[in-house]
């Protein structure tokens, strides 16, 4: 007998549904669209779906959650990680970003969802040093992430042009603690 051991594959982009506050199912069309296309686009996403896999398997909120959390995102196979953001969920999110920094700083976070474009500066606040990018859902969020994960990878003068161009002034790198796009846009835009 052959045993074959399956590969690891690394993810470009693992996208994160995370726990709210509500004992429903629903599925997360918005990160199911996301990873679609980053796939369409040459990159290789995942979606782990915190949400309803507590409902799935009977969960309940207890001192437990957060090893639950721990053991569900300790092995994330990618460099970049995106996380919608929702009021209810809010809490989970900041847990979930703790969890992710703490085994890997180097780790790039996305926040992305309703929440972010709703308080953009209330969660610049928040997250300080700890989320890399706040994407604020003016344009659709399908053509963003595409274009943000190229950025991210490459790091090349000639793309962030590109970037610009395509009008990602909806992209906020935090680690900065200023709207870099805006003003970074004008003077690309000058050469």
């Amino acid at each position: 007998m052959v045993f074959l051991r399956r590969q690891k594959v690394n993810k470009d982009i693992v996208f994160i549904n995370p726990l709210a506050h509500v004992r429903y199912e629903f599925n997360p069309l918005g990160l199911q669209l996301l990873a679609k296309s980053c796939k369409d686009n040459g990159f290789n996403a995942n979606i782990i779906d915190l949400a309803n896999d507590f409902i799935k398997e009977n969960k309940i909120f207890d001192n437990s959650t957060k090893k639950w959390i721990e053991d569900k995102i300790k092995d994330i196979d990618s460099d970049i990680i995106g996380i919608t953001v929702m009021n209810a969920s809010l809490p989970w999110v900041e847990y979930i970003i703790k969890v992710i920094k703490n085994e890997d700083k180097n780790k790039k976070i996305i926040l992305g969802g309703p929440q972010v474009t709703a308080l953009q500066s209330e969660l610049f606040k928040l997250f300080g040093n700890q989320v890399d990018y706040l994407v604020v859902y003016v344009y659709e969020g399908e053509q963003v992430i595409v274009r943000l994960i190229e950025f991210i990878k490459s790091k090349k003068v000639f793309l962030i042009y590109r970037i610009m161009s395509i009008q990602l002034m909806t992209i906020y790198k935090l680690s900065t603690h200023q709207l870099v796009m805006r003003k970074l846009i004008s003077a690309l835009l000058k050469i």
